[in-house]
């Protein structure tokens, strides 16, 4: 039996009762021009304010927790959200596992979703989308300085990454799994593998904000304290 965790900007799947761990890697978005949304304070809109329209786009390694953070950030600005992966399975219909198998390389698969997120953005000036940990890279890199948006790098540390893992069947349906010991080393390796792997990347996000010590709620609003600095 396979099961996956959402690492390296994929999948990484781990074979019960197998001693090995196969990590496919697919590599993510900086924006240009936010020059046009300064002097906009995050709590205008709750208080009726007039404001610039504003995309933000949230990205970092796997189980970091943009997606669960994206969705606060976004009902505390009162705008939409986007999982950009949940778009992509909606779209293709199909799972993202089983969509990147149709593809040979990771970069054909991205230059298709990148026109995901291109319909995504353009047709909504006003929101949160959380980017897959590719998401400031080839394709969608692209589609990002193309589309004027904030993009903003979550980070952690690796042993806080470690507890929020979640595993997915090639159906993208969770598994309740728990990790033992020796699992839990081998997965530390991978996120800290994936944090140098997309260090580079994530220093083109126009903002770097840490979330280390902060539940969601505490994530979020320092993402919007940091918007409304912008």
């Amino acid at each position: 039996m396979a099961i996956g965790i959402r690492l390296g900007g994929v999948r990484t799947c781990a074979f019960l009762g197998a001693a090995t761990t196969i990590l496919h890697i697919c590599p993510f978005p900086r924006c240009t021009d936010i020059a046009r949304h300064r002097g906009r304070t995050p709590s205008d809109r709750r208080y009726g304010g007039e404001e610039p329209e504003l995309r933000v786009s949230l990205v970092g390694v796997s189980c970091v927790g943009t997606t669960t953070i994206g969705r606060i950030l976004a009902d505390r600005r009162g705008c939409p959200f986007f999982d950009l992966d949940e778009e992509v399975e909606r779209h293709f219909e199909l799972s993202i596992e089983r969509l990147q198998a149709r593809f040979l390389t990771g970069y054909s698969y991205r230059k298709e979703c990148a026109a995901v997120l291109e319909r995504v953005a353009t047709a909504n000036p006003d929101c949160v989308i959380a980017l897959p940990p590719s998401g400031l890279r080839d394709a969608f890199l692209r589609v990002v300085r193309r589309v004027p948006c904030v993009t903003v790098a979550v980070r952690d540390t690796p042993e806080n990454i470690l507890e929020r893992i979640t595993f997915y069947d090639t159906d993208s349906r969770p598994i309740d799994r728990h990790l033992t010991g020796e699992e839990r080393i081998l997965y530390l390796k991978e996120i800290k593998a994936d944090i140098s792997y997309f260090k580079r990347s994530y220093e083109r996000a126009d903002l770097q904000v840490s979330i280390t010590g902060l539940d969601p709620e505490a994530s979020a609003a320092a993402i919007d304290a940091r918007l409304g600095r912008t």
